[in-house]
């Protein structure tokens, strides 16, 4: 039987950061959504594209991926938060897999603000009734990195013992 599994977009590698250390701590599978087009990442036209992206639900092409959730106890879904919901790679993801998640947990990395509206909109995206957990970071990778961290691999633990 296959364990959870973390599908995450990273941009500037916060959420990368934090996905990969959960799953080197307790050995679930990774799940990177790559989008075909490049993202600019640095400068003001990456928030212009981020955000324009989220707004205007734009659904950006993704390299292809081999994605199950059947016999899995979770998946935890990973993202930056982008005008106030989750980057539009995973809206991408969610559209052809949001149906096959029943047991859904979320990782928010974000630079300030409410994750709300992103929780919201995962839960209208998925088949789960409600998140099993929420971790909400902020900066995980500039800011309070080693806290962030262990914050992260507490929320893991913790929603490991969910899995039964």
């Amino acid at each position: 039987m296959p364990g959870p599994i973390i599908v995450y977009y990273s941009l500037e590698g916060n959420t990368d950061l934090v996905a990969r250390t959960i799953a080197a701590e307790f050995g679930w599978d990774l799940l990177r959504l790559v989008p075909k087009k490049s993202i600019p990442d640095s400068g003001f036209k990456k928030y212009v594209w981020g955000g324009r992206q989220v707004v205007l639900g734009k659904r950006p092409e993704l390299e292809p991926c081999a994605f199950s959730a059947a016999g899995r106890p979770f998946v935890v879904i990973a993202a930056p938060i982008w005008a106030g919901s989750y980057a539009a790679p995973l809206s991408t993801f969610l559209d052809e897999h949001g149906a096959a998640l029943t047991r859904v947990a979320a990782i928010f990395c974000h630079a300030g603000g409410s994750t709300q509206k992103a929780e919201k909109n995962l839960l209208a995206a998925s088949a789960a009734s409600e998140l099993l957990s929420v971790l909400r970071l902020l900066d995980p990778k500039e800011k309070n990195r080693e806290e962030s961290l262990a914050a992260a691999i507490s929320w893991a633990r913790a929603l490991g013992s969910t899995e039964a």
